[in-house]
């Protein structure tokens, strides 16, 4: 189950966590789940933005 994020800061909590974990060497499956499903999500609302901005 992946969780939703209401803001940007939450977005960088955990992409924060995820990534000092990784340094500790505990970089769990659902970590890189994570990780790809913020990357996904962030490149989507990025990708509405310039759609959005193209339509004014």
């Amino acid at each position: 189950m992946l969780k939703t994020f209401s803001t940007p800061a939450d977005f960088a909590v955990v992409l924060s966590e995820n990534l000092r974990r990784r340094s500790e060497g505990f970089w769990t499956r659902r970590d890189l789940a994570s990780n790809r499903w913020i990357a996904a999500t962030t490149l989507l609302r990025k990708q509405t933005e310039m759609s959005n901005q193209n339509h004014l």
